[in-house]
């Protein structure tokens, strides 16, 4: 299994974006003692065209690391449940890789939101030529490292986990926990119905929105707006998530108790896991780019005006995205309602 060329893909981005970040990181690591910014000599000179060539590298390691974690995402979703037998999506995929698996992903999408927070601040820092974060952002790019690390010694062990030999139970487990009176019926009936779930979906990201247009037009700085910021995040993801396993999976499988988040990437079902999983991720990462920002201009004072600027660019795009979120996931039901004149509850 770990010859399948998606999975050699994979190990090649991998090994292309180490081989470019660890001589980045080497190169930072000569730049951090040795950094002057009021001083004008040789030495300096050398570290702030060092410190240029790691922004350049960096940004290939976060595209590779970005094209190898979508790969990952369509061999496990598409291409690998037709390896595994009795895996019919992602879903038994994951359990034939076991824990491994489920780390992988975790620790390549907290790498890639490192290095977006580190995209962030390099953008701020690049507004003005004093380099004010450019140790802030030498740290930040060093401090990917142990993630990036986990990220490939957990695929190095969920790969090798995929074989043909031992059958996995998929979706099926599901069915027989609905059937049993398990964790999936009461989240869909003793707390929230697959209806409720849907509404509070919309209502979140309805405030996603909104929250995304006004701090594109005013950008405020404070801790009110982090607060803000952070806790509508926090609500909004637990929303959505558990609004498309419950409240939307219905509409697009056309079964009910059906609470996979995998199946939403079949090609059966028009993939439409990209799109929402990936609005998902856009939201998320521009939210945090606006936090990042106005962190920095809480505590940069000279770079409040640049800061607010990206604060203001990110609620334009959050706005945007959450808004392409609402609408992309409202769609199935609207339609399902259009067809049947009824609700699937």
């Amino acid at each position: 299994m770990t010859w399948h060329p998606t999975a050699l893909a994979i190990w090649l981005l991998d090994i292309t974006a180490w081989l470019i970040y660890i001589g980045a990181a080497w190169r930072l690591l000569r730049i951090l003692p040795n950094w002057q910014p009021l001083s004008l000599d040789a030495r300096q000179l050398w570290c702030e065209r060092a410190l240029e060539l790691t922004r350049y590298q960096g940004r290939w390691v976060v595209l590779l690391l970005a094209a190898a974690f979508v790969l990952l995402l369509i061999g496990i979703s598409n291409l690998w449940p037709s390896l595994v037998p009795g895996a019919m999506c992602g879903t038994g995929v994951l359990q034939a890789m076991g824990a491994p698996g489920a780390r992988t992903l975790l620790y390549r999408a907290l790498t890639l939101g490192m290095l977006y927070i580190w995209l962030v601040v390099v953008q701020i820092d690049g507004c003005r030529p004093e380099g004010w974060l450019s140790l802030l952002q030498a740290r930040l790019l060093l401090m990917a490292s142990p993630l990036m690390v986990l990220g490939t010694w957990s695929l190095a062990q969920a790969l090798p986990a995929l074989t043909t030999e031992v059958p996995v139970s998929c979706c099926a487990v599901l069915y027989d926990q609905v059937g049993g009176q398990g964790w999936v019926t009461a989240w869909t009936t003793d707390l929230l119905s697959s209806r409720a779930w849907f509404w509070s979906c919309m209502a979140a990201s309805g405030a996603m929105t909104t929250w995304g247009g006004l701090q594109g037009w005013c950008g405020r700085i404070g801790k009110g707006v982090l607060a803000i910021s952070s806790g509508l995040l926090l609500l909004w993801l637990v929303a959505a998530l558990n609004g498309l396993k419950f409240g939307i999976a219905p509409y697009v499988y056309e079964v009910l108790g059906h609470p996979c988040p995998w199946c939403f990437f079949l090609t059966a079902h028009h993939a439409v896991g990209f799109v929402f999983y990936g609005l998902m991720a856009a939201v998320t990462c521009e939210a945090l780019a606006g936090l990042v920002a106005v962190s920095v201009g809480r505590h940069y004072p000279v770079l409040s005006q640049d800061a607010r600027q990206r604060s203001q660019r990110a609620g334009r795009h959050v706005m945007w995205s959450s808004l392409l979120f609402w609408a992309s996931t409202a769609a199935p039901v609207v339609v399902w309602r259009m067809r049947f004149g009824g609700w699937i509850d």
